[in-house]
């Protein structure tokens, strides 16, 4: 027990001598079993041996005890046979149980008041002196020696630390830094910062000296240096990159540096997260620069931040004119949606539609505009408005449709003349042809019926895009459409050796657009004849539906359609195989076309794959309206 012995044998001394007892024992909780006798000599081993194997009988005391008064027995008379004895509790200052006091006597004298009080008296001494090592203890525990104490921190750091000393040597190194670095401690220690073997880089990818290392500027110049970026490589794994701090440690009185502590981080995963947002924020400046849509980027107190070439070149202003204007400097003081469009921002963020600008030169953009405010964490909101010249889209789209009309005008008229001129060759208007010239001019035929059919394809299109493609709907004879039908397809059927089988049911009445559901027909007939083999049967199915609607599929045996293909068909100028457009014809427009037809009469098309090979191609429209019905 050290010193804290020593103190409490010199109290149970004092104490024998005290009482002019023969003995006297302390017992303690802690350590477990610690047990001292002071005094008479010949008492010693008895005494020592019954403390040893004796309870603690005054835990729950608060007074002196007589050993006669103690229901666990008599100490004196478990080693000697004789004698009495006067036991008191040691507590701490908090009221926690130390342990016992006992004064022992062989000539059973017995114990006065004073005796009584003289112990509780060496008992509350005892327990001072107790209460005094414990805090001792307890100090050394938390602070101990300073040296440990800061070895065991540095320990404990996930920041890598290494200590070098005057000539850059490492004497010293925790467990990050070994993890940082991947080397162990041995590794490490007696390497300098001059090593080679670092193979140490700058963030450019240039080498980096070590005579720049921060540990040895420090050593050098006696200043501590703080972030310096640092990649170490090894083998060949990419490099680690590491954010080092470096002070300079001094003697008392020495003025050059004889050590120097460095310390470091890992910042690999940072590194490369910005990297991955450098990378990010190239890829949306590029956007931002090439986009042909005007976009103007602004902070909310009406500061312009920035604007591509399109909103320049659009409003015809450079950027230093545009800033100096703000944000809003641009727009049309008297466009009437500003009010409705400023209030709509206000309450959602987001706004979009037609909106008046002022260009450079004085003149109005008619622009379709969105608008849309960001708010980031740290407060920092802009507000992002993206135009484009609505006007010029539409003069876009005008003249697109001007110059299709006008095609298919030219083109039209000239190809009538050419069918109707292979039409009267073919029937013998200028004697009978060779077989030869007969060959020509069905070939020059079926090309001209080709061309008209590319020529009222792209006219449909374009009435698509320019929302004029409309039906006429009116009842018709489901027999005459599905001869007429038949009629336009039987030269494509002779070519390529294909049948076709017609089923309808016994209600000839129909509604709808004849002259567009026989487009339709012809084109997934057509499509059927291109991919189904030599030989093969396509089945045309046309049956009624509730309330006076039909259903329409066209059943083919060629390869069939997967069915992530299956939605992109109807989408205009798709052909899943372009290889074979060139032998097959067509421009993909036929389903597109078909789609909005059937769109039109508010009915719906699609494609499923049909058991045991092939496709079928199906569509409904609904019937009648129910006025039109009840009238007929």
């Amino acid at each position: 027990m050290g010193d804290q012995g020593d103190g409490l044998s010199a109290l149970v001394e004092e104490l024998a001598e005290l009482l002019r007892v023969e003995g006297a024992l302390l017992r303690l909780v802690e350590p477990a079993g610690d047990a001292r006798l002071i005094g008479a000599g010949e008492l010693s081993g008895g005494l020592m041996a019954a403390a040893a194997v004796a309870p603690m009988t005054l835990r729950d005391q608060s007074e002196a005890r007589t050993l006669r008064q103690l229901e666990s027995g008599d100490l004196l008379r478990a080693a000697h046979g004789r004698g009495d004895a006067l036991g008191v509790a040691v507590r701490s200052s908090t009221g926690a149980f130390f342990g016992e006091l006992w004064a022992l006597s062989i000539t059973q004298r017995g114990f006065s008041r004073a005796d009584r009080r003289g112990l509780g008296l060496f008992a509350a001494e005892i327990s001072r002196h107790l209460d005094r090592v414990r805090i001792v203890e307890d100090d050394s525990v938390l602070f101990g020696d300073s040296d440990a104490r800061y070895a065991a921190i540095v320990e404990a750091m996930a920041e890598g630390v290494v200590v070098q000393t005057r000539d850059g040597r490492i004497i010293a190194a925790n467990r990050a830094a070994e993890v940082i670095l991947q080397m162990s401690g041995d590794e490490l220690r007696g390497r300098t910062s001059l090593d080679p073997g670092w193979r140490a880089i700058r963030e450019d990818g240039s080498p980096f000296p070590g005579t720049e290392h921060p540990a040895m500027v420090s050593l050098q110049t006696g200043q501590p240096l703080h972030g310096i970026i640092m990649g170490v490589r090894r083998g060949e794994r990419p490099p680690t990159w590491i954010s080092i701090n470096s002070v300079p440690l001094f003697h008392h009185g020495d003025p050059a540096p004889v050590g120097v502590i460095a310390s470091f981080s890992d910042i690999t995963t940072l590194k490369r997260v910005e990297e991955e947002l450098a990378t990010s924020v190239g890829y949306f400046r590029r956007f931002f620069e090439l986009s042909v849509d005007g976009i103007i980027i602004g902070h909310p107190n009406g500061r312009l931040l920035d604007a591509n070439p399109a909103a320049c070149a659009l409003l015809r202003r450079s950027l230093s004119e545009m800033r100096a204007l703000g944000r809003g400097g641009t727009v049309d003081p008297a466009d009437p949606n500003i009010r409705r469009y400023l209030e709509i921002r206000a309450e959602c963020g987001v706004v979009r539609g037609p909106l008046r600008l002022i260009r450079g030169d004085g003149t109005i953009l008619h622009a379709e505009h969105a608008a849309m405010d960001f708010h980031v964490d740290d407060g920092d909101n802009f507000t992002v408005i993206t135009f484009r010249d609505a006007e010029g889209e539409r003069r876009f789209e005008r003249a697109k449709r001007d110059f299709l009309a006008m095609v298919s005008h030219e083109l039209r008229t000239p190809l009538t003349a050419i069918r109707g001129t292979l039409g009267l060759l073919a029937g013998g208007v200028l004697g009978d042809l060779k077989p030869e010239g007969v060959a020509l001019v069905r070939a020059a035929t079926d090309n001209a019926a080709r061309l008209a059919r590319l020529i009222s394809d792209l006219l449909d299109s374009s009435s698509m895009d320019a929302g004029t493609f409309s039906i006429v709907a009116s009842p018709f004879s489901l027999a005459a459409l599905l001869d007429e039908v038949t009629a336009t397809v039987e030269p494509l059927l002779g070519s390529a050796g294909v049948t076709l089988t017609r089923v309808r049911d016994d209600d000839d009445a129909a509604y709808g657009d004849r002259f567009r559901l026989q487009q339709v027909l012809v084109n997934l007939i057509g499509n059927a004849i291109k991919y189904s083999p030599p030989g093969a049967t396509i089945e045309v199915d046309v049956h009624h539906r509730e309330g006076g609607g039909l259903r329409v599929e066209v059943r083919d045996r060629g390869p069939g359609i997967p069915p992530e293909d299956q939605r992109r068909l109807f989408e205009r100028f798709v052909q899943l195989d372009p290889s074979d457009s060139r032998r097959r014809g067509g421009a993909g427009l036929g389903l597109a076309i078909s789609k909005a037809i059937v769109d039109a009469h508010g009915g719906r098309i699609a494609v499923d794959t049909r058991e045991g090979g092939g496709s079928v191609f199906w569509f409904e429209i609904p019937g009648p309206p129910r006025e039109l019905a009840v009238v007929e």
